[in-house]
């Protein structure tokens, strides 16, 4: 790609020619003959992470780093000239445009670990929301003034929509013998490997964990 020439992202001027500009040095021209595919190509790189979700062109791509991160809550800072999930005018927009796939996407934060699993809407109960802010689960799961766990009102649900992989362990509830566990993480208890280590955070022999469902 020319040793970078062309691309914003890499070229480097020299004693004799200008990025962006002729072979004269008079006239910006601009990279729009970067061909580059592994790097990002925008008109306005100080559009990148100033706090506006600018959908033209290939601002909101994974190469651009989903628009420096300013169409998702998680990743999203304000500027002096935009305020994150408001459109240029000031309207409130929301993030309904965030397309990273690490970023939560639940669309009410404050449902997020307020003691009622929202498993119905599927953004909520994933990876990238704590899974459901550890609503859906007995072992991560806190009750609120306005939701018991496990509860829908005034009717048990369970955990039986518990997802995080860390408490999938009979339905998300902590049998009594891994109750005094200090490792992070249940999910390789009795999976047929001897998890053992120094570490307590990822050892699994040891009786409070129940030598690790006898797989040692």
């Amino acid at each position: 790609w020319d040793g970078g020439d062309c691309c914003q992202q890499t070229c480097n001027s020299t004693a004799d020619h200008t990025c962006g500009f002729d072979a004269d040095n008079d006239l910006f021209i601009g990279y729009g003959r970067c061909d580059d595919p592994t790097v990002c190509v925008v008109a306005d790189f100080s559009a990148l992470g100033n706090g506006f979700c600018n959908l033209d062109s290939n601002y909101n791509t994974l190469l651009c780093g989903w628009d420096g991160g300013d169409c998702c809550y998680d990743t999203c800072e304000s500027s002096s000239n935009f305020t994150c999930g408001t459109a240029a005018n000031g309207a409130v927009i929301g993030y309904a445009n965030c397309e990273d796939p690490s970023a939560c996407k639940a669309a009410n934060r404050s449902r997020l670990g307020n003691g009622f699993c929202d498993a119905e809407f599927e953004s909520f109960n994933s990876e990238a929301c704590g899974w459901d802010g550890g609503d859906c689960c007995a072992a991560s799961c806190t009750s609120t003034p306005q939701y018991t766990c496990g509860y829908n009102g005034n009717v048990s649900i369970g955990y039986s929509r518990c997802q995080d992989p860390d408490y999938l362990v009979t339905g998300g509830v902590v049998p009594p013998e891994l109750v005094d566990c200090q490792a992070d993480s249940l999910r390789d208890v009795g999976n047929g490997f001897c998890d053992s280590d120094s570490d307590p955070a990822v050892n699994l022999n040891a009786a409070s964990c129940d030598w690790d469902g006898g797989d040692c």
